[in-house]
């Protein structure tokens, strides 16, 4: 479900979540949805998937929303051990990452991805 803010439409977390579990679903992309807790490392993604052979954190968060220490940490170690990772906030942009990951690959003939269609963590 979206909301106005001002002329933004806004996505509740849960509901941006559930889009991108139908998306890989749909998709057939291998994800794993990490739902916080004891027994896990603080700060891990919202998401984990793997896509064309590239290993991408999601971190889903309302616009506006702030990352924790614990969730910038992680999404740095992510990329620095050569994947790639993200801060979602609806599910358009979700898709519009993707398809860019898919189409930087396709381009490069690998997985070197450019900065010039989506920002990154």
């Amino acid at each position: 479900m979206k909301w106005k803010k001002g002329s933004r439409e806004v996505w509740l977390e849960r509901d941006l979540v559930a889009g991108i579990k139908k998306w890989c679903e749909e998709c057939g992309v291998y994800y794993i949805r990490n739902v916080g807790g004891v027994y896990n490392r603080s700060g891990i993604p919202d998401f984990v998937i793997c896509y064309n052979g590239l290993f991408i954190g999601i971190e889903c968060k309302r616009y506006g929303g702030k990352l924790t220490k614990a969730q910038s940490r992680e999404l740095s170690r992510i990329v620095n051990s050569g994947g790639r990772s993200f801060v979602i906030s609806d599910v358009e942009q979700f898709k519009r990452v993707m398809d860019g990951v898919s189409r930087s690959m396709l381009r490069r003939g690998g997985y070197g991805l450019s900065d010039d269609w989506v920002d990154e963590v």
